[in-house]
C-alpha cells in the first residue's frame, strides 16, 4: 500500500497471524524516534540510517483492526565532488579529471548513525537521509593517491581535506542548522615515493663498493 495525501494507508484482506510492518521512505525522508505508545499516536519505527525498516511483530486476531503510526522527518543531504588536482593548486578546475570510486563515510558523534558512499563516474558523491547533528566525515584516498595541498583561495572549489601525504582524513561536520551541506569537494593527487640507501664510505671514494656497510 502507498500512503495518500493524508498520510494514511490500508492493508486489507489479511488472514489472522503475526506480521511485521515494513515501510520504505522516499529519499528526502528519514525515520523519527520510536513512540512510547502504540496505535496511530506513536511511531512503530525507530531512528535509522536506512530508508526501509521493519516494525516489531504485530499479532492480528479475527475481526480486529490494527493501527500503527510511522513518524518521519525531513532528511538532510551531504554532497560534493572528488577530483584529480592535476596542477596541484588545491582548487578544482572545470577541466580537471573527476575521480570515481573514492570512499567517503559519515558517523554521528552522538546519534551513532553510520553512512558510506563512493564517488560516481563524474566524481560526484551524495549521502542522503542525514539527521541534524555533529558527524565525523571521513575520506579515503584511492590506491596510489593522496590528498592535495591547502589553498587560501578558491572558495567552494577548494578541497575540504588538504593534508598532503595522508590517505585517510576525518573532520567534524556540523548539520545542526537543519540544512543540507553541498560543495564538500575533495581533491586528490598522485602519490610517489623516494628511496635510497645510506652506507659507510670506508675508502672515501664517494661510491658504494661491495663489502661496505
Amino acid at each position: 500500500a502507498v500512503t495518500g495525501s493524508d498520510g494514511m494507508a490500508e492493508l486489507k484482506g489479511l488472514p489472522t497471524g503475526t506480521y511485521r510492518l515494513r515501510a520504505a521512505l522516499p529519499e528526502d525522508l528519514i525515520f523519527g524516534k520510536a513512540g512510547k505508545k502504540g496505535g496511530l499516536d506513536g511511531s512503530c519505527m525507530d531512528i535509522s540510517a536506512e530508508g526501509a525498516q521493519e516494525s516489531a511483530p504485530m499479532t492480528l486476531r479475527a475481526g480486529e483492526t490494527l493501527e500503527a503510526g510511522i513518524g518521519v522527518m525531513k532528511g538532510l543531504t551531504v554532497s560534493g565532488i572528488c577530483w584529480l588536482d592535476e596542477n596541484g593548486d588545491g582548487i578544482m578546475d572545470a577541466a580537471e579529471q573527476r575521480i570515481a570510486g573514492a570512499h567517503i563515510t559519515m558517523k554521528g558523534q552522538k546519534n551513532g548513525l553510520e553512512f558510506e558512499t563512493w564517488s560516481g563516474e563524474n566524481g560526484e558523491w551524495n549521502i542522503p537521509r542525514i539527521r541534524a547533528g555533529f558527524y565525523d566525515l571521513t575520506s579515503y584516498a584511492p590506491d596510489g593517491m593522496m590528498f592535495t595541498r591547502y589553498s587560501k583561495t578558491g572558495g567552494k572549489n577548494r578541497s575540504i581535506f588538504t593534508t598532503e601525504g595522508k590517505t585517510k582524513i576525518t573532520k567534524t561536520l556540523d548539520t545542526n542548522d537543519g540544512k543540507s551541506v553541498t560543495d564538500q569537494n575533495i581533491g586528490f593527487a598522485w602519490s610517489a615515493s623516494v628511496s635510497g640507501m645510506c652506507f659507510l664510505d670506508a675508502n672515501y671514494n664517494g661510491l658504494w663498493d661491495e663489502g661496505e656497510q
